[in-house]
């Protein structure tokens, strides 16, 4: 009979001896909900991360459609959690939940509970954890079921150093930089930002030696000469005989062969044309030129027959008229003092006397 239906117990009152019967009456009634969660199987394990799982199933041989709420306890203080299924309620905001509660598991139906903790590995001494899951109906939540799982664990004097390069994970590695770059993180930064700060503060004191310097070139007053400086001047310098710098040679060859490359492909030159084709064809363009140059020329004299012959602009005459000069340089003398100078040239020579008689020494 399932929980929660409604029924009648009947009572009858027979008569001692007889099948008589001498009253009878019913009271009506509503079946109680029968709880009765049987284990099917349990699983307990230590996987390849170090962690104790555990996998139970239940059945529900009751009578009533029941709900559980399960817990999970641990007697180390370790990291543990549930694997809730997917229409399981649990606390919100939470990553690794230690409690959920499930409704509406029918009559005869398996559900599993699945669950790790991480075995402890910084205990002083041997040992082992305990597990426990504990499970409470709905229908009576004062009347919980507990099972217990253990696993032993190895103290640190006891456990042997596994070296960190025998198992190597691209997970592990983004563990340890993801740590790093959250501890270090400022650290590095400030040394980078010191890095560019030194080397900018470092370019601009070469810049400004340099500057100075400059400056101090520019207007640093020279050393006074002294005679050693210029009487070495004069002094024979060493004659050693020039360095002969020897250049690459290259086999006439391998020129031969590198120019044919680069040059492409040689082209066949062309067959000298024919002396009679040139000359007829010169001929032809002379011919062209004197037609040429005589309709110019007829075309000149029907203009000037027609209007005569071209008058001289006006605006010529405002024009300041320069002498022909046939000098080969053109000499600006406004002052004229070229001329002056000529002029007192020439009468100087005018005034000198002549000697009158000639004293010769030769005798003939």
């Amino acid at each position: 009979v399932l929980a929660f239906e409604n029924t009648e117990v009947e009572f009858q009152l027979f008569l001692a001896g007889t099948q008589q019967v001498i009253s009878q009456s019913s009271i009506p009634v509503i079946i109680a909900p029968q709880i009765n969660w049987t284990l099917e199987n349990l699983i307990e394990e230590i996987d390849a991360k170090g962690r104790l799982s555990i996998a139970m199933t239940l059945r529900n041989d009751g009578n009533a459609v029941d709900g559980l709420v399960v817990q999970l306890e641990c007697s180390h203080s370790t990291a543990m959690t549930f694997i809730p299924p997917n229409d399981a309620i649990i606390e919100d905001g939470v990553d690794l939940p230690r409690s959920f509660e499930i409704n509406d598991l029918p009559l005869g139906s398996n559900f599993t509970i699945r669950a790790w903790a991480e075995i402890p590995e910084d205990q002083t001494s041997n040992g082992t954890m305990y597990l426990y899951t504990t499970i409470r109906s709905r229908f009576a939540p004062d009347q919980p079921f507990v099972f217990t799982s253990s696993a032993e664990y190895l103290g640190d004097s006891w456990r042997e150093d596994v070296a960190d390069d025998d198992d190597f994970s691209l997970s592990k590695l983004a563990t340890d930089i993801k740590l790093i770059a959250k501890s270090w993180g400022f650290v590095i930064l400030a040394v980078i930002l010191s890095t560019l700060f030194l080397n900018r503060s470092l370019k601009d004191r070469k810049q400004r030696i340099e500057d100075e310097n400059l400056r101090k070139s520019l207007y640093e007053k020279p050393d006074p000469e002294q005679v050693e400086d210029w009487m070495g001047k004069f002094e024979q310098k060493s004659s050693d005989a020039p360095q002969i710098i020897e250049s690459p040679a290259i086999s006439s060859a391998r020129f031969e062969n590198t120019f044919k490359k680069y040059a492409g492909p040689t082209k066949q030159a062309s067959e000298p044309v024919d002396e009679r084709l040139r000359e007829a064809a010169s001929l032809v363009l002379d011919i062209h030129d004197k037609a040429s140059i005589m309709e110019s020329a007829d075309e000149l004299l029907d203009k000037i027959s027609t209007e005569g012959i071209a008058a001289p602009l006006t605006e010529n005459q405002s024009l300041e008229m320069k002498p022909l000069e046939t000098s080969l340089t053109s000499r600006k003398d406004p002052s004229n003092l070229a001329n002056n100078n000529l002029q007192q040239v020439k009468e100087i020579q005018k005034s000198v006397p002549l000697p009158k008689a000639i004293d010769d020494d030769l005798d003939l």
